[in-house]
């Protein structure tokens, strides 16, 4: 009985933070395709069907996958959290150190650079 409890308030949480995690996919979408276009009705209800799209792509895969949801997972935290934790801080640190005008010092680079090339190396070795 508690299991099945947990089941069904892992699928609410699920369902309810949907709409949190689909919003800034419309918002970047819509931007892209309907930036230029003038506030209309016909805007309107091209961005209502872009979302229809979006969320209907979205439950196709949903289906489609949720038999080998844990290598789904296993390839999204290889393909996205490695960059996230190694690649992107460092590229970050290179960029705005120069940036600034401030000089990293060799060390500095070569650090920096060592992690960004270990990142990548582990990116494609999870893959």
């Amino acid at each position: 009985m508690l299991v099945v409890g947990v089941k069904v308030l892992m699928s609410l949480a699920l369902l309810f933070s949907y709409p949190l995690t689909v919003y800034p996919v419309n918002k970047t979408i819509e931007k892209y395709l309907f930036g230029d276009m003038p506030k209309t009705r016909k805007r309107q209800c091209l961005k209502n069907v872009s979302r229809l799209v979006n969320v209907t792509i979205t439950t196709v895969f949903a289906v489609l996958l949720a038999q080998m949801l844990d290598k789904f997972v296993s390839l999204l935290g290889a393909l996205i959290c490695s960059p996230i934790s190694f690649i992107l801080p460092c590229a970050i640190h290179l960029k705005l150190g120069a940036k600034k005008g401030e000089k990293l010092s060799l060390v500095n680079k070569a650090l920096d650079w060592f992690i960004v090339i270990l990142g990548v190396g582990l990116m494609v070795l999870t893959m």
